[in-house]
């Protein structure tokens, strides 16, 4: 069936290229681990590649990784470059 178990076929890496701070490879699968689809899909992240644009900025605004990257919940989206951007 094409519904329920989205992890069946959609769990792996996403990546973002960014040319300017360095590209950055979402660990989908690392975060299916810890969490359940449905606490960033649909609300933060429609469930669709490429359908997703985010800015550093409207993450420090607290929008899509900015929702649990707030130096609070998990490291800040400001803190470690490193972390998320290959450099």
């Amino acid at each position: 069936a094409v519904t329920g178990d989205c992890v069946s076929c959609h769990a792996g890496d996403i990546a973002y290229v960014n040319e300017d701070a360095g590209n950055i490879v979402f660990p989908h699968a690392a975060y299916i681990e810890m969490f359940a689809c449905d606490e960033c899909h649909p609300d933060l992240f429609r469930a669709k590649r490429g359908a997703n644009e985010a800015t550093m900025e409207s993450m420090e605004a607290g929008e899509s990784c900015g929702a649990c990257h707030d130096g609070d919940s998990a490291f800040g989206v400001a803190e470690d470059c490193e972390s998320c951007h290959e450099m």
